[in-house]
């Protein structure tokens, strides 16, 4: 899972454990099993899409700006809360 290298990145079965208002979320399923992953906004400089598909840019104080210049979320659900900068 990526929550396991990237801690940035969280995960949760449960759909009252994410931070609806200030995170990126998008929603898996493994084995039958619904997964919600996120980013929190203090780790996101701005989101921004394109033919459905949620380009994630991390922000410079963030960890994950040190491995990836951009992060692509293509899921079939995905949440940009209110309290995430959309660029």
């Amino acid at each position: 899972m990526l929550s396991e290298q990237f801690p940035e990145i969280k995960m949760s079965q449960n759909p009252a454990d994410v931070p609806w208002y200030d995170a990126v979320t998008w929603i898996t399923h493994e084995n039958g099993v619904r997964h919600y992953q996120w980013v929190d906004a203090a780790n996101v400089a701005y989101v921004v899409w394109t033919n459905g598909n949620l380009s994630l840019r991390p922000h410079p104080d963030s960890k994950l700006n040190g491995v990836f210049e951009n992060i692509i979320i293509q899921g079939a659900t995905v949440f940009v809360g209110k309290g995430v900068r959309v660029g």
